[in-house]
Protein backbone atom coordinates (compact mmCIF):
# COMPACT_ATOMS: atom_id res chain seq x y z
CA UNK A 1 0.00 0.00 0.00
CA UNK A 2 1.38 3.44 -1.01
CA UNK A 3 0.80 7.09 1.02
CA UNK A 4 -1.66 7.95 -1.52
CA UNK A 5 -3.88 4.73 -0.89
CA UNK A 6 -3.67 5.44 2.63
CA UNK A 7 -4.48 9.63 2.00
CA UNK A 8 -7.25 8.43 -0.03
CA UNK A 9 -9.04 6.13 2.58
CA UNK A 10 -8.51 8.14 5.34
CA UNK A 11 -10.30 11.00 2.73
CA UNK A 12 -13.08 8.66 2.24
CA UNK A 13 -13.71 7.92 5.84
CA UNK A 14 -13.86 12.18 6.45
CA UNK A 15 -16.10 12.19 3.53
CA UNK A 16 -18.48 10.17 5.05
CA UNK A 17 -18.43 11.27 8.19
CA UNK A 18 -18.89 14.99 7.09
CA UNK A 19 -21.78 13.81 4.95
CA UNK A 20 -23.48 12.16 7.76
CA UNK A 21 -23.25 15.27 9.73
CA UNK A 22 -24.37 17.90 7.10
CA UNK A 23 -26.99 15.93 5.13
CA UNK A 24 -30.08 17.59 6.29
CA UNK A 25 -32.28 14.66 6.13
CA UNK A 26 -31.77 13.80 9.84
CA UNK A 27 -32.25 17.87 11.28
CA UNK A 28 -36.09 17.01 9.92
CA UNK A 29 -36.54 15.38 13.21
CA UNK A 30 -36.44 18.10 15.20
CA UNK A 31 -39.17 20.02 13.24
CA UNK A 32 -41.46 17.06 13.87
CA UNK A 33 -40.65 15.34 16.94
CA UNK A 34 -43.36 16.47 19.73
CA UNK A 35 -40.35 17.10 22.21
CA UNK A 36 -37.16 17.63 23.33
CA UNK A 37 -37.01 13.87 24.77
CA UNK A 38 -38.99 12.34 21.04
CA UNK A 39 -36.20 14.16 19.46
CA UNK A 40 -33.23 12.81 21.63
CA UNK A 41 -34.43 9.50 21.08
CA UNK A 42 -35.01 9.60 17.15
CA UNK A 43 -31.26 10.79 17.09
CA UNK A 44 -30.32 7.92 18.92
CA UNK A 45 -31.91 5.58 17.11
CA UNK A 46 -31.18 6.39 14.08
CA UNK A 47 -27.68 6.80 15.12
CA UNK A 48 -27.41 3.34 16.53
CA UNK A 49 -28.80 1.97 13.35
CA UNK A 50 -26.71 3.88 11.15
CA UNK A 51 -23.37 2.54 12.86
CA UNK A 52 -24.99 -1.09 12.66
CA UNK A 53 -25.47 -0.58 9.17
CA UNK A 54 -21.96 0.84 8.61
CA UNK A 55 -20.85 -3.07 9.30
CA UNK A 56 -23.46 -4.77 7.41
CA UNK A 57 -21.91 -2.65 4.18
CA UNK A 58 -18.69 -3.36 4.85
CA UNK A 59 -19.50 -7.10 5.00
CA UNK A 60 -21.33 -7.27 1.60
CA UNK A 61 -18.36 -6.26 -0.10
CA UNK A 62 -15.78 -8.20 1.80
CA UNK A 63 -17.59 -11.06 1.73
CA UNK A 64 -18.05 -9.92 -2.43
CA UNK A 65 -15.04 -9.61 -3.34
CA UNK A 66 -13.75 -12.49 -1.49
CA UNK A 67 -16.50 -14.81 -3.24
CA UNK A 68 -15.42 -12.82 -6.57
CA UNK A 69 -11.90 -13.93 -6.27
CA UNK A 70 -12.70 -17.38 -5.39
CA UNK A 71 -14.91 -17.79 -8.52
CA UNK A 72 -12.32 -15.70 -10.58
CA UNK A 73 -15.01 -13.45 -11.38
CA UNK A 74 -13.85 -9.32 -12.04
CA UNK A 75 -16.30 -6.55 -11.15
CA UNK A 76 -15.98 -3.26 -13.46
CA UNK A 77 -17.02 -0.85 -10.30
CA UNK A 78 -17.22 -1.16 -6.24
CA UNK A 79 -21.36 -0.29 -6.89
CA UNK A 80 -21.73 -3.60 -8.45
CA UNK A 81 -20.96 -5.77 -4.80
CA UNK A 82 -24.37 -5.83 -3.08
CA UNK A 83 -26.00 -7.00 -6.87
CA UNK A 84 -23.20 -9.85 -7.32
CA UNK A 85 -24.21 -10.79 -3.72
CA UNK A 86 -27.64 -11.00 -5.09
CA UNK A 87 -27.37 -12.65 -8.38
CA UNK A 88 -24.35 -14.97 -7.75
CA UNK A 89 -24.76 -15.88 -3.87
CA UNK A 90 -28.28 -15.80 -2.94
CA UNK A 91 -31.27 -17.73 -4.55
CA UNK A 92 -33.16 -16.15 -7.53
CA UNK A 93 -36.27 -15.23 -5.07
CA UNK A 94 -34.22 -14.60 -2.07
CA UNK A 95 -31.74 -12.05 -4.62
CA UNK A 96 -34.49 -10.58 -6.19
CA UNK A 97 -36.17 -9.40 -2.76
CA UNK A 98 -33.30 -7.81 -1.79
CA UNK A 99 -31.97 -6.63 -4.66
CA UNK A 100 -36.16 -5.07 -4.78
CA UNK A 101 -35.13 -3.26 -1.12
CA UNK A 102 -32.07 -1.97 -2.14
CA UNK A 103 -33.57 -0.08 -5.23
CA UNK A 104 -36.39 0.89 -2.49
CA UNK A 105 -34.14 2.24 -0.02
CA UNK A 106 -32.52 3.93 -2.55
CA UNK A 107 -35.34 5.60 -3.94
CA UNK A 108 -36.70 6.70 -0.52
CA UNK A 109 -32.93 8.10 0.64
CA UNK A 110 -33.19 10.13 -2.22
CA UNK A 111 -37.08 11.12 -1.83
CA UNK A 112 -36.53 12.26 1.81
CA UNK A 113 -32.90 14.61 1.15
CA UNK A 114 -34.97 16.10 -2.04
CA UNK A 115 -37.73 16.88 0.81
CA UNK A 116 -35.62 18.26 3.69
CA UNK A 117 -33.48 20.21 0.95
CA UNK A 118 -36.87 21.76 0.21
CA UNK A 119 -38.32 22.43 3.54
CA UNK A 120 -35.27 24.11 4.89
CA UNK A 121 -34.94 26.13 1.42
CA UNK A 122 -38.26 27.75 1.65
CA UNK A 123 -38.91 27.82 5.46
CA UNK A 124 -35.31 28.40 6.78
CA UNK A 125 -33.70 30.06 4.12
CA UNK A 126 -35.65 31.85 2.17
CA UNK A 127 -37.31 33.93 5.11
CA UNK A 128 -33.94 34.83 6.58
CA UNK A 129 -32.50 35.84 3.15
CA UNK A 130 -35.60 37.84 2.43
CA UNK A 131 -36.90 38.79 5.81
CA UNK A 132 -40.94 37.38 5.39
CA UNK A 133 -42.11 34.04 4.65
CA UNK A 134 -44.01 32.20 1.66
CA UNK A 135 -47.23 33.35 1.46
CA UNK A 136 -49.15 30.35 1.70
CA UNK A 137 -51.02 30.60 -1.72
CA UNK A 138 -48.03 30.48 -3.51
CA UNK A 139 -46.49 27.62 -1.25
CA UNK A 140 -47.13 24.47 -3.09
CA UNK A 141 -45.59 26.54 -6.57
CA UNK A 142 -42.51 27.39 -4.88
CA UNK A 143 -42.44 24.05 -3.51
CA UNK A 144 -42.79 22.45 -7.09
CA UNK A 145 -40.14 25.08 -8.58
CA UNK A 146 -37.84 24.09 -5.96
CA UNK A 147 -37.69 20.56 -6.10
CA UNK A 148 -37.31 20.65 -9.92
CA UNK A 149 -34.28 22.78 -9.86
CA UNK A 150 -32.71 20.50 -6.56
CA UNK A 151 -33.17 17.58 -8.92
CA UNK A 152 -31.89 19.36 -11.77
CA UNK A 153 -28.32 20.46 -9.72
CA UNK A 154 -28.11 16.76 -8.35
CA UNK A 155 -28.12 15.30 -12.09
CA UNK A 156 -25.56 17.84 -12.90
CA UNK A 157 -23.28 17.17 -9.71
CA UNK A 158 -23.81 13.00 -11.05
CA UNK A 159 -21.90 14.18 -14.12
CA UNK A 160 -18.64 14.93 -12.22
CA UNK A 161 -18.67 10.98 -10.65
CA UNK A 162 -18.57 7.61 -12.25
CA UNK A 163 -20.10 5.35 -8.92
CA UNK A 164 -20.49 5.92 -5.62
CA UNK A 165 -17.01 5.80 -3.92
CA UNK A 166 -16.42 8.29 -6.59
CA UNK A 167 -19.45 10.77 -5.37
CA UNK A 168 -18.64 10.32 -1.34
CA UNK A 169 -14.94 11.35 -2.11
CA UNK A 170 -15.77 14.35 -4.59
CA UNK A 171 -19.15 15.15 -4.06
CA UNK A 172 -20.06 14.71 -0.60
CA UNK A 173 -16.43 15.52 0.40
CA UNK A 174 -16.54 18.79 -1.58
CA UNK A 175 -19.79 19.93 -0.78
CA UNK A 176 -20.95 19.09 2.80
CA UNK A 177 -17.54 19.95 5.02
CA UNK A 178 -18.97 23.53 5.50
CA UNK A 179 -22.25 22.57 6.56
CA UNK A 180 -20.88 19.75 8.78
CA UNK A 181 -18.62 22.15 10.19
CA UNK A 182 -21.42 24.58 10.98
CA UNK A 183 -23.21 22.07 12.91
CA UNK A 184 -20.94 20.99 14.76
CA UNK A 185 -19.02 24.30 16.20
CA UNK A 186 -22.77 25.71 16.53
CA UNK A 187 -23.48 22.91 18.62
CA UNK A 188 -20.51 22.35 21.02
CA UNK A 189 -19.01 25.91 20.94
CA UNK A 190 -20.76 29.09 22.59
CA UNK A 191 -18.89 31.53 21.02
CA UNK A 192 -19.66 30.65 17.21
CA UNK A 193 -22.12 33.09 15.91
CA UNK A 194 -24.50 33.56 13.04
CA UNK A 195 -21.25 35.21 11.03
CA UNK A 196 -18.86 32.35 11.07
CA UNK A 197 -21.95 29.83 10.36
CA UNK A 198 -21.92 31.91 6.94
CA UNK A 199 -17.83 31.73 6.52
CA UNK A 200 -18.02 28.12 6.95
CA UNK A 201 -20.53 27.17 4.48
CA UNK A 202 -19.35 29.53 1.81
CA UNK A 203 -15.58 29.01 2.32
CA UNK A 204 -16.23 25.19 2.54
CA UNK A 205 -18.74 25.26 -0.59
CA UNK A 206 -16.51 27.81 -2.49
CA UNK A 207 -14.07 25.28 -2.26
CA UNK A 208 -15.90 22.42 -3.18
CA UNK A 209 -16.58 23.90 -6.27
CA UNK A 210 -12.85 24.74 -7.48
CA UNK A 211 -12.76 21.14 -6.51
CA UNK A 212 -15.55 19.54 -9.50
CA UNK A 213 -14.59 22.16 -11.74
CA UNK A 214 -10.49 22.71 -12.00
CA UNK A 215 -9.69 18.95 -12.66
CA UNK A 216 -5.73 20.37 -12.17
CA UNK A 217 -6.62 21.66 -8.47
CA UNK A 218 -8.36 18.53 -7.64
CA UNK A 219 -5.70 15.87 -9.06
CA UNK A 220 -3.25 18.25 -6.66
CA UNK A 221 -6.01 17.62 -3.80
CA UNK A 222 -5.96 14.26 -4.39
CA UNK A 223 -2.05 13.54 -4.48
CA UNK A 224 -1.38 15.58 -1.68
CA UNK A 225 -4.18 14.89 1.23
CA UNK A 226 -6.51 11.59 -0.70
CA UNK A 227 -9.66 13.58 -1.32
CA UNK A 228 -11.12 17.10 -0.63
CA UNK A 229 -12.87 16.34 2.52
CA UNK A 230 -9.76 17.34 5.26
CA UNK A 231 -9.01 20.54 3.54
CA UNK A 232 -12.38 21.60 2.90
CA UNK A 233 -13.19 20.98 6.56
CA UNK A 234 -9.93 22.57 7.89
CA UNK A 235 -10.90 25.77 5.18
CA UNK A 236 -14.47 25.73 7.32
CA UNK A 237 -12.67 25.75 10.38
CA UNK A 238 -10.54 28.05 9.95
CA UNK A 239 -13.14 31.03 8.24
CA UNK A 240 -15.94 30.15 10.95
CA UNK A 241 -13.57 30.37 14.14
CA UNK A 242 -12.19 33.86 12.32
CA UNK A 243 -15.31 35.33 11.34
CA UNK A 244 -17.36 34.36 14.69
CA UNK A 245 -14.16 35.99 16.72
CA UNK A 246 -14.35 38.96 14.97
CA UNK A 247 -17.56 39.56 15.00
CA UNK A 248 -19.59 40.68 17.63
CA UNK A 249 -20.99 37.75 20.19
CA UNK A 250 -24.56 36.86 20.37
CA UNK A 251 -26.41 38.28 23.60
CA UNK A 252 -28.77 35.55 24.17
CA UNK A 253 -28.12 32.95 26.59
CA UNK A 254 -28.00 29.52 25.82
CA UNK A 255 -31.54 29.00 27.11
CA UNK A 256 -32.98 31.89 25.29
CA UNK A 257 -31.55 30.36 21.86
CA UNK A 258 -33.40 27.21 22.93
CA UNK A 259 -36.54 28.69 23.52
CA UNK A 260 -36.27 30.62 20.36
CA UNK A 261 -35.87 27.58 17.82
CA UNK A 262 -38.66 25.74 20.41
CA UNK A 263 -40.75 28.83 18.97
CA UNK A 264 -39.70 29.00 15.64
CA UNK A 265 -41.02 25.39 15.60
CA UNK A 266 -44.17 25.65 17.19
CA UNK A 267 -44.88 28.58 14.25
CA UNK A 268 -43.90 26.16 11.48
CA UNK A 269 -45.98 23.27 13.07
CA UNK A 270 -48.97 26.05 13.30
CA UNK A 271 -48.50 27.17 9.75
CA UNK A 272 -48.35 23.59 8.65
CA UNK A 273 -51.58 22.72 10.21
Amino acid sequence: ETPEEHHAALALVFSTVMGVVGTPTYRTRIYTSRDEKVARRAFLAQGGMMFLWSFITALIGMSAYAIMVQNGDTLASPDYAFSYMATHVLGPAVGLMFLVCGMSATMSSGGSDAISGVTILLTDIVPSVTGRRIPQKYYVLASRIALVVALAIAFVITLFVDDVIAYIQKVVGSLLPGVGVTMLLGRFWRRATWQGAYAAILSGTLFGLVVLFVPSFAECVRLTVGGPAIPATALAVTACVAASLLSKPSAATEDERVAAVRSFQFSRQKDAR
